[in-house]
């Protein structure tokens, strides 16, 4: 099909130029849209890991008593993903401002994570979850969390 030209300009050029520039635009939207408004702090984003060790140990336990939640978490925590990447990266990012670099740094890290993950497992020995519910309780957990 013939570009049809309009004073010099052809249509069918102008229109790839729209497209190209919706494109970037739209691009650019979505980086926007994916960058967290501002940093989290080392608390907040060490509490956001504690709900997903939460959400984590809470599947485990109900798939444990027999009930089907492990898709319910993983949809979850894909949802979560980039909450997740943030509040690691806040962890990191404060270990960094300590001097806490490479190897140090993945082990404490690790070591917080494994804190997190005691914290959140004596309390669903204390109050087990309501797998009945599961659903409610995966949002609660992504109300609670720092943005």
């Amino acid at each position: 099909m013939a570009a049809r030209s309009f004073g010099g300009d052809s249509v069918q050029g102008s229109a790839m130029q729209i497209q190209a520039a919706c494109r970037g635009i739209a691009t650019a939207g979505a980086l926007v849209a994916a960058a967290p408004c501002s940093a989290l702090t080392l608390a907040q984003g060490a509490e956001n890991v504690l709900y997903f060790e939460h959400a984590r140990l809470s599947s485990e336990s109900c798939e444990s008593r027999g009930f089907r939640t492990s898709a319910a978490y993983r949809a979850w925590r894909d949802e979560n993903d980039a909450g997740y990447r943030a509040s690691i990266q806040a962890i990191r990012a404060e270990a960094e401002a300590r001097g806490v670099r490479g190897k140090a740094q993945d082990d404490l890290l690790a070591a917080a994570m494994e804190n997190q993950a005691r914290l959140a497992g004596d309390h669903i020995a204390r109050r087990p979850v309501d797998c009945g519910n599961f659903a409610k309780v995966l949002r609660m957990y992504s109300d609670l969390m720092r943005k």
